[in-house]
């Protein structure tokens, strides 16, 4: 099994920012990247099967990239 790990607070933050901004249900959200001090790449999975990616820091800062990790369209 592959694992990576983030901070909890990065986790913290990219979860706060999906219920906050899209709602608290219908979306799960996997860790599928992580960086230099437990930032981390965040794959979000709405339930009618539409997906992107955030990314959050350790310091609560969320953003969406324009570019998922793949180099595909996030918007």
């Amino acid at each position: 099994m592959f694992q990576q790990f983030v901070s909890p607070d990065a986790m913290v933050a990219a979860a706060s920012h999906v219920n906050r901004e899209y709602g608290a249900t219908g979306y799960s959200i996997a860790v599928i990247g992580h960086g230099w001090l437990g930032s981390g790449q965040f794959l979000v999975r709405a339930s009618d099967g539409s997906e992107f990616e955030l990314h959050s820091d350790r310091y609560g800062n969320v953003s969406r990239p324009d570019l998922t990790l793949d180099g595909k369209d996030n918007r």
